[in-house]
């Protein structure tokens, strides 16, 4: 008969009780995990509602910057029953700029900018791969040029009022809603750097990313990031 010691009985007992103890613990995680995202999808909702509520003050003073946060609203289906329709989207985000909003006026030159991206053509993206740069598409690219360069235009234009647009941050686990500012330039200058959708060009590159730098270090730009900064700011 085999002997049975004291180490061989304590691991006989040990064993099943830890992994109770393990399968305890993981319930009760899960269990809280749970908890924390239901708190999290209440907190988000009355977040929403107050987020929706200042936009409604901002509209009733007359305020542009209401208009423009509607329109925001409804492209980001932040409200019940958004408009969905682009055309009338755009159409909302002009008659926010046509009032005087410098966000919906940037908001319109990044939609031109973007439009000039050579994958947005009739014919697409008409560059190969050729192992070690992307070769070929330069119709498409020389087709697309007024686009963008409009786009850039609007940007820069508005710009000289302010130089960064507002978007909604809202945060459940802190509870916290707020207006973050987020700068056009940070989103255009690789588009010149990685010469993809649009013409590789250092001077290009080098003018977007030294006005997202001057921006980001304007005294503007810092206290408004200071009022509302993302847990990952980009």
């Amino acid at each position: 008969m085999k002997k049975i010691t004291f180490f061989t009985l304590a691991v006989a007992i040990v064993l099943p009780l830890l992994s109770g103890c393990e399968t305890a613990v993981n319930t009760t995680i899960g269990v809280a995990n749970k908890i924390d995202h239901a708190r999290d999808r209440s907190r988000y909702k009355d977040l929403l509602v107050e987020y929706l509520q200042s936009i409604k003050i901002l509209q009733a003073k007359g305020d542009p910057l209401g208009d423009y946060l509607w329109t925001r609203a409804n492209e980001d289906k932040m409200v019940d029953n958004p408009i969905t329709d682009p055309k009338v989207i755009k159409q909302m985000y002009e008659a926010a700029a046509a009032k005087g909003s410098v966000d919906a006026r940037l908001e319109l030159g990044l939609r031109r900018f973007r439009e000039g991206a050579s994958f947005q053509g009739d014919k697409r993206n008409l560059r190969s791969w050729d192992g070690k740069q992307w070769v070929g598409g330069d119709q498409e690219l020389l087709a697309h040029e007024p686009i963008w360069k409009d786009g850039a235009s609007q940007i820069e234009a508005a710009s000289k009022t302010r130089c960064f647009y507002w978007e909604p941050y809202i945060f459940p686990p802190h509870q916290k809603q707020c207006l973050t500012p987020v700068v056009p330039a940070r989103e255009m200058w690789p588009k010149f750097r990685d010469g993809y959708a649009y013409p590789k060009d250092q001077e290009a590159m080098e003018y977007w990313r030294n006005q997202k730098l001057s921006c980001e270090n304007s005294p503007a730009y810092q206290e408004a990031l200071r009022k509302c900064k993302p847990l990952i700011n980009g």
